[in-house]
């Protein structure tokens, strides 16, 4: 099964017309509005809404056994919230992830209601936002059976949800990773537009490329350098070139275990943020951060997830710690922001029920675990030997990642979550916790 369908019942089309561009979404009345309001500056906002459709349409890595194309399942997922819109989406092949921010002070806001839907990114809205540069102003209009942008010349019809498993999987694990991201640097836009245009075009599997900071700018270079970002097929960042050309500054985070990258583009009343896996065949949604939250959700959990209301900022403290806030993200009830360093609350179009069919690795695990012997303890605790398919392997979780004898984990070295034989002795020291 490559895509989950989510069964929705439209009461209208969604349009973009001189008068807005109506948003379809999954709840509610047709007409009782989620969001109404005038895009206060739709030049800045167009580019970066285009440059997230390019990031869906993109496939940069393909499989040896898989045909090339494009999935028909690649339209953004829309959040209406905390008195922002955000866009989500992820590229073809799942190895890059975009979020377009609509901020408050881009918006004059009539009404504002909250809700998740997902969103056509078809050629005619593409039309309609390409048009949006040159227009003096624009309506954002959603409703609970409508997206509609106002914009002099097009039409753009919303379909059904209809998600592909790999966005789910990646939604459910990038929150976790885009949070362990550090600060490399912030530089000005055109200087960033500079080097974004000499990056080579088409995908590139060689030796990654690193982006050196110096000076206040940003220079291409073949060898790792002293707080250099490692940037692996660089062709996937040339999405964000046509933005800088309103924007004020490009931000560079990057993970320097596991060498991800996110690239966030500052445009004042709207923000871009580009996350991209550590290399191109290497995609988000075979990440498995936050696993064992999303497994075991820690004491407090319901409480926790109450407290939601759709905000665009919250904190740890507000949440009751960094294990539930994990454990919400992992179930994709948040995402994270860069640029404030908060999580925002943001509910995926889809049944938590049907988790373990998201997370193979998580049934296998749980599977293992509800084997009577197969997970035995050393006396400590801190050491567990979990039944394969040929003998057992040797867990250690006294170490951070925990550290296992199987093959999968010599090969990732735990920077892409934990193997199952790990994750189902951890969930046996989970249940067997007190309290």
């Amino acid at each position: 099964m490559n895509a989950l369908d989510h069964q929705t019942l439209y009461a209208g089309a969604s349009l973009a017309e001189r008068s807005g561009l109506t948003l379809v979404t999954e709840a509610g009345r047709a007409d009782s509005p989620t969001f109404i309001g005038k895009l206060s500056d739709p030049a800045r906002f167009a580019p970066l809404l285009l440059a997230l459709g390019d990031v869906v349409k993109a496939r940069h890595h393909v499989p040896p056994a898989m045909l090339r194309r494009i999935l028909a399942e690649a339209d953004p997922v829309v959040t209406v919230g905390g008195g922002m819109v955000r866009f989500e989406g992820f590229s073809a092949c799942c190895g890059a992830y975009a979020r377009v921010d609509l901020l408050a002070e881009g918006l004059d806001v009539e009404q504002s209601r909250h809700g998740t839907t997902n969103v056509d990114f078809s050629a005619a809205l593409r039309s309609a936002l390409q048009g949006l540069r040159f227009e003096p102003g624009a309506h954002l209009r959603v409703t609970p059976s409508a997206v509609t942008l106002q914009t002099p010349s097009a039409h753009v019809e919303e379909r059904r949800i209809r998600l592909p498993i790999r966005w789910l999987r990646g939604f459910l694990g990038v929150a976790s990773l885009t949070a362990r991201l550090q600060p490399a640097g912030t530089f000005a836009a055109a200087t960033a537009r500079r080097m974004l245009m000499a990056l080579p075009n088409g995908a590139s599997f060689g030796a990654p490329t690193w982006m050196v900071p110096a000076g206040g700018s940003l220079r291409l270079s073949t060898q790792a350098a002293a707080g250099a970002v490692r940037l692996s097929g660089p062709s996937r960042l040339r999405a964000l070139a046509a933005t800088l050309q309103s924007a004020s500054s490009l931000s560079v985070w990057s993970d320097p275990l596991d060498q991800a990258s996110a690239w966030v583009v500052d445009s004042k009343t709207c923000r871009l943020t580009l996350l991209l896996s550590a290399d191109p065949w290497r995609g988000l949604s075979a990440e498995g951060h936050g696993l064992l939250g999303a497994a075991a959700p820690p004491a407090g959990f319901a409480a926790a997830r109450a407290q939601l209301a759709w905000q665009a900022v919250l904190d740890y403290d507000a949440l009751g710690g960094p294990a539930l806030v994990g454990a919400l993200a992992a179930q994709g009830h948040l995402g994270f922001d860069l640029t404030t360093q908060c999580w925002f609350h943001r509910e995926l179009p889809w049944r938590p029920d049907r988790l373990e069919t998201l997370l193979p690795r998580l049934k296998s695990a749980r599977e293992t675990a509800a084997t009577p012997g197969a997970v035995r303890f050393e006396p400590a605790r801190n050491v567990a030997w979990v039944a394969a398919t040929s003998g057992e392997h040797r867990v250690g979780l006294d170490s951070d990642p925990a550290s296992c004898t199987c093959t999968w984990h010599a090969r990732t070295g735990g920077k892409q979550g934990p193997c199952r034989h790990v994750l189902a002795a951890q969930l046996l020291c989970e249940e067997e916790a007190p309290g």
